[in-house]
């Protein structure tokens, strides 16, 4: 097994994400490079189109950003969630995690649907090979990453903690699997983040991915910080984590802020 910086060159930069490329095929959207860095590197780039909306390009992130967190735990600050894809990869590479994991995805979107395009890439074996990976990232588009994992069996269940579901009164847990894998729609009390939370499920089996725009319909600030608390304490239980600041969804300079209140208390 590589050293978990093999992975990248003398100045931070991946050398299998290095430099911005399009989205293949060529739409006009862009996967930005990445590189490790801290939360100061999240900025917004102008000329980085990761998304299109009624036919208008909105600009994304400069680069994704890999920093440490809590207990050495890889965390990827990216635009558009489907770079989830080679952060499992990659920490899977690094042992930070087993798999398959179970995947903890907070966000407004479920963000679960079959491939457009399917691809000899899509095997078991490709996310050992992180060139293939690479390549897979261009590929997947933001709603398909989830069916994609489970279809590579990186990820068995899925729970989709949905903000609007979470504060409803319904049951704590709902079974809504139609695909490759389980997929569950929880609130935060639901007996698999549970089942985390109590340690019954190893943090080597777990990834959290968190899309910002889970706080589009919050302006209260304290019911911004309760949400956050729930996500650091699921965090803190977590092989690798992946936070998307979602451009076209919500506005990206209160994107990178909530990230920022997100975060810092866990660097």
């Amino acid at each position: 097994m590589l050293s978990p910086d093999a992975t990248y060159d003398s100045t931070g930069v991946s050398i299998h994400l290095p430099v911005t490329e399009p989205r293949m095929p060529d739409d006009g959207r862009v996967i930005p490079a990445l590189r490790r860095g801290d939360l100061s590197d999240v900025q917004i780039d102008p000329s980085n189109i990761e998304h299109v909306k009624q036919g208008q390009p909105i600009p994304g992130l400069k680069e994704i950003t890999r920093m440490d967190i809590t207990d050495g735990t890889p965390c990827y600050i990216m635009g558009q969630h489907s770079s989830v894809l080679f952060a499992l990869a990659e920490a899977l590479h690094e042992g930070k995690i087993q798999v398959p994991v179970t995947l903890i995805n907070a966000d407004m979107h479920g963000d679960y649907t079959p491939p457009r395009r399917p691809t000899y890439l899509i095997d078991p074996a490709t996310f050992r090979d992180l060139t293939r990976m690479a390549v897979l990232n261009r590929q997947t588009d933001i709603d398909e990453f989830i069916y994609v994992a489970q279809l590579m069996q990186m990820v068995d269940t899925v729970v989709w903690i949905d903000s609007e579901f979470a504060a409803d009164n319904q049951p704590t847990e709902l079974d809504l699997s139609h695909g490759p894998g389980p997929l569950l729609q929880s609130r935060w009390q639901g007996e698999h983040v549970q089942r985390i939370l109590r340690g019954e499920i190893p943090r080597e089996r777990v990834a959290v991915t968190i899309d910002i725009d889970y706080f589009t319909n919050m302006t209260d600030a304290d019911e911004i910080e309760r949400e956050m608390v729930k996500m650091r304490e699921l965090i803190a239980h977590a092989g690798v984590v992946m936070i998307a600041t979602s451009p076209g969804y919500i506005d990206q300079q209160r994107a990178i802020e909530l990230t920022k209140q997100l975060l810092s208390p866990l660097v």
